[in-house]
């Protein structure tokens, strides 16, 4: 089966995400110290970086959308979750579909 044209598009725009994150990252750890004083230099490489992940989880989640495998599931949990009081554990829900 042939992939959609905008698959292959955004699956190569996860690459090169991908690829300019790694280099990010490489340049936060390459900075000297002494030449970057109060690590504003570094700080923004890994702010460059964090915002790549979000990009990156992005175009992910629009792959995974185009495909129709997309699915998310939140749980939220309120009050003291650990470790676990025994005997209160909720019973297993079912019947749960995909979020589209």
């Amino acid at each position: 089966m042939e992939k959609r044209p905008a698959i292959v598009l955004l699956e190569a725009e996860l690459g090169e995400t991908l690829k300019a994150l790694s280099e990010c990252f490489s340049l936060s750890r390459g900075f000297d110290p002494g030449g970057d004083q109060y690590g504003h230099r570094r700080a923004r490489e890994i702010e460059n970086a964090v915002a790549l992940l979000k990009a990156s989880a992005e175009l992910g989640s629009t792959i995974a959308k185009i495909k129709g495998e997309y699915r998310q599931n939140i749980n939220v949990m309120h009050g003291e979750i650990w470790p676990p009081r025994r005997g209160t554990e909720p019973a297993p829900r079912t019947g749960e579909g995909s979020a589209s």
